[in-house]
């Protein structure tokens, strides 16, 4: 049993925070930069599971009176014994639809961006480098994969944790044992 977890932890330093700002004793996102994302809720429960799961939600303030979930996804994580190289890239890609006029004024319909991260790995062992182009054969380029850079970053969750699809499947490249390569390119899912 844990105890109770806010959806939204600290985000920000207070010091960073303008003294009037009304998250400035939590620290937490506003409801403004909740909306620049897609809302996602990443529990990391303890190594070992029983039987079941039982999650509890306290939602007393919430005017709707309740809220929807989407989807549940339950699963186990797996990591190669060095973490990915140093540097990894976050990215919008934009959606927006643009139309021009025949002045030239441009005519815009705003679409949410899907994010993208990518991340190279140059430290992999034999069967790392399996086990990543294994991924790429089950999940190809039309299933689920979750790539979460730091679980105990809240900052890292909220803005770099989403479900993806690989952009195009994992492809090793094998050099030396311990010095394997493999980029991974994950594309946010939006519905």
């Amino acid at each position: 049993q844990t105890a109770w977890t806010d959806v939204y932890g600290r985000l920000f330093d207070s010091v960073s925070l303008d003294w009037e700002a009304s998250n400035w004793w939590t620290g937490q996102i506003t409801e403004d930069e909740i909306d620049l994302f897609q809302r996602h809720l990443w529990i990391t429960p303890p190594a070992v599971l029983g039987e079941a799961l039982r999650l509890e939600f306290d939602d007393v303030t919430n005017p709707a009176g309740f809220f929807d979930i989407g989807g549940l996804f339950i699963g186990s994580t797996w990591s190669p014994t060095f973490n990915f190289s140093r540097g990894r890239s976050l990215s919008l890609i934009t959606r927006d639809q643009i139309e021009e006029g025949p002045s030239g004024r441009l005519f815009g319909e705003s679409r949410t961006p899907r994010r993208q991260l990518s991340v190279d790995y140059s430290g992999l062992s034999t069967p790392e480098a399996y086990r990543w182009f294994d991924a790429g054969a089950r999940a190809r380029t039309t299933g689920l994969v979750i790539f979460m850079p730091d679980s105990d970053h809240e900052p890292t969750r909220v803005r770099e944790t989403f479900p993806a699809v690989f952009e195009r499947p994992p492809a090793p490249r094998f050099t030396y044992e311990h010095a394997h390569q493999v980029a991974g390119v994950f594309k946010e899912i939006l519905a």
